[in-house]
């Protein structure tokens, strides 16, 4: 285990099987040795930014999602332009700088209207950045988003794993769909972010092994991982 993270301090980098044995035999030494690498790079410093779930309304049903079409209509919610607005501009008196609007898939948000609000935020707060994780969309309405004046883009990849993916997403959704939403991301020129939940349904130290691999390929600017 000593040598594995030597390799890994040294290299950045290890294979999937070695990331499995990392993950599978986490140790206090292994936890400390994460702390000690984030403040030599970071840090005690905390960055804060305005988060903004504007929607609880999805069009998708997936397994690990608490929002999805079969959850209960009684909690769905929705913010309009200019509720989202005000809520920027009590943000911005507070010395927040750096907003980020999340909902899942919601039709509701279109491109077009997403691109006028951006617009308008950017008018409104010139000096505040404006990130977007919106879920799946195209090219074009990507483009359409980053030339509005997004900055960057979160999409999690949820699992690097395609097998995992399926148990996680329903039939139409595709690990493939959502890799090359990331390439299209990246491509386009936002600072882009991907990620994972931990301990979603079926998730194992090889699937995640598998995250670790993917992450140190893909090289994001932002990685979003939380619990299930």
């Amino acid at each position: 285990m000593r040598e594995l993270l030597e390799k890994l301090g040294r290299n950045h980098r290890l294979t999937t099987e070695e990331y499995t044995q990392l993950i599978r035999f986490r140790t206090p030494q292994l936890r400390q040795r994460a702390d000690r690498t984030r403040r030599e790079r970071w840090g005690t410093r905390v960055h804060l930014r305005g988060v903004l779930d504007v929607s609880s309304i999805c069009q998708h049903d997936c397994r690990h999602c608490a929002q999805g079409t079969s959850a209960d209509p009684r909690l769905r919610y929705r913010m309009r332009p200019r509720e989202i607005l005000d809520c920027c501009e009590e943000g911005e008196a507070l010395e927040i700088r750096s907003f980020l609007l999340r909902s899942g898939p919601d039709r509701f948000y279109s491109e077009k209207m997403l691109s006028v609000l951006v617009e308008r935020l950017h008018r409104s707060f010139p000096d505040c950045s404006v990130t977007l994780a919106m879920g799946e969309r195209s090219r074009e309405g990507l483009e359409m988003l980053y030339n509005a004046g997004a900055d960057r883009y979160l999409l999690r990849h949820e699992t690097a794993d395609s097998v995992h993916y399926a148990k996680l997403h329903p039939p139409f959704q595709t690990l493939e769909s959502r890799m090359q939403c990331l390439a299209d991301l990246k491509g386009i020129g936002y600072q882009t972010g991907c990620g994972i939940m931990v301990s979603s349904p079926g998730q194992t130290p090889e699937t995640l092994a598998e995250d670790m691999l993917f992450m140190q390929e893909f090289q994001p600017h932002m990685v979003g991982i939380g619990p299930f």
